[in-house]
């Protein structure tokens, strides 16, 4: 902060940049909104006493955890919300943010604006184990192969055997962003099981570190539970954003957040097929249902039939879409000020939204870090339990840098016949940045194999993951 800064008490407005705000069409029954977005032009300047004492500190507060679990049999259109862009929420939120987040402009210059990663059969180098504990409960892991941090170019071996193949493209969208804060990750085989599948996004404001630390560690959290819990998949899930919550929290320094979407491919235990050719679920008990890597091999004295099941669960406005029979099928929630159900849990918890924005800060109201607002911007997720079928094609996990410039049922039409999905996400990415979006740009597109069979021989888990390892 410059000295007329800290005498004044207030940023300095010539500093704060003009941004577009988008407003988000509401979602349909598929998941697509239904209206053209529109655009305004606003700028804003925010007393820094203000942020530090009536924003961030309220008169009182309450813990609100509401259930957002659903199956996906069941489940009804999201309620109507407005987003709002992001307005480089690093220059507002926070007096302080990530060290790793200062860059000079020479430094930006001399920066890549892009990469894309594809997935091949290059070799990779044998993985390395770790192992790590939740702050509520003591975990021990399975070894979990290293990461491989991808440089630009880098093609990470594929197995056959995953019954998927994954196509990924990033962009920092140099004209509108300083810095990139996205961070991913995508495992093939996961907990060495054929066919199953990680693949998540963050995207970071305030700074990197938060999304960078869950790129890196999120799935070792949920490895972790899903090895050692007895409970069902989606509280699993909601139990690895709440843990990873409170482990960003504990990291000194860590003032950042993120957004968060991630989708769990399982093999699962399903009994014989009915006349009609579809499978029904299994009466498993509970340590069968959340067993990570150990699949039983009978149900009932026959031999089990394997299925897969999607497991999605998001906390922000990042994205999970699903290709069936053509129509985009949105497996997430955005959770955004203008929503009034998250409104109204704000409120209760002793916050208050202004102009769409939690505390008239942060646009989105729920995510991972963001520690200085944790009593009103929660981590718990929005879950769906989605059995995968024939007609389920591909599917996409992006950050919203994507989904403020595209329908759900854009981006399905835009790469249904594309078969590669590494040219599919780029594509997605160039329509991204053709359409003036001002965000960073991540897009995860997984193309799943319709004649997958399931085999019973243990596989490697291929692990990638963005950014630099960090402890």
């Amino acid at each position: 902060m410059s000295g007329s800064e800290a005498t004044t008490g207030l940023l300095d407005v010539s500093r704060l940049p003009v941004r577009n705000i988008v407003a988000s069409p509401e979602p349909s029954e598929s998941g697509s909104p239904s209206t053209t977005p529109t655009q305004k032009r606003i700028s804003l300047a925010f007393p820094a006493a203000a942020i530090s004492s009536s924003i961030l500190h309220p008169a009182h507060s309450q813990d609100n955890k509401p259930d957002n679990t659903i199956s996906h049999s069941d489940m009804s259109p999201a309620p109507v919300t407005t987003l709002l862009d992001d307005m480089d929420e690093d220059t507002v939120i926070y007096a302080s943010t990530d060290p790793s987040s200062s860059r000079t402009d020479d430094q930006d210059s001399d920066e890549d604006e892009s990469s894309t990663t594809n997935i091949s059969t290059d070799d990779i180098k044998p993985a390395s184990s770790t192992s790590t504990s939740t702050s509520s409960t003591a975990i021990t892991t399975n070894p979990i192969p290293q990461q491989t941090n991808e440089p630009a170019g880098y093609r990470p071996p594929h197995d056959p055997r995953a019954g998927f193949s994954i196509g990924f493209a990033e962009d920092r969208n140099r004209r509108h962003r300083r810095t990139m804060e996205d961070a991913h990750a995508f495992i093939s085989n996961f907990l060495d099981v054929p066919g199953q599948g990680y693949f998540a996004v963050f995207d970071g404001h305030a700074g990197k570190g938060a999304a960078e630390w869950c790129g890196q560690h999120f799935h070792e959290t949920l490895q972790g539970l899903l090895q050692n819990s007895s409970t069902t998949i989606p509280e699993i899930l909601n139990e690895s954003f709440t843990s990873t919550d409170k482990q960003l929290a504990a990291r000194p320094g860590m003032f950042s957040g993120c957004t968060a979407a991630v989708a769990l491919l399982r093999v699962e235990d399903c009994d014989f097929e009915s006349s009609s050719g579809s499978l029904q679920d299994v009466n498993m008990d509970s340590s069968t249902t959340s067993s990570g890597g150990d699949l039983p091999k009978k149900v009932n004295g026959q031999a089990s039939v394997k299925r897969r099941v999607l497991y999605t669960a998001n906390a922000g406005d990042a994205r999970v879409v699903l290709c069936r029979n053509g129509i985009a099928e949105r497996l997430s929630y955005d959770h955004k000020g203008s929503d009034l159900s998250e409104q109204k849990r704000i409120t209760e918890s002793g916050g208050f939204v202004l102009n769409n924005r939690v505390n008239g800060v942060l646009a989105v109201t729920r995510s991972l870090g963001d520690v200085a607002m944790k009593e009103w911007i929660i981590g718990n997720p929005y879950t769906v339990e989605t059995p995968i079928i024939e007609t389920d094609s591909f599917m996409i996990v992006a950050c919203d840098g994507l989904w403020d410039v595209c329908t759900d049922q854009t981006a399905v039409d835009l790469v249904l016949n594309t078969l590669d999905p590494q040219k599919a996400a780029e594509e997605l990415l160039a329509y991204a940045l053709e359409h003036w979006s001002t965000d960073n740009l991540s897009v995860i597109v997984i193309r799943l194999d319709p004649n997958w069979k399931y085999d019973s021989q243990p596989a490697k888990a291929i692990v990638t993951a963005s950014g630099p390892i960090i402890g």
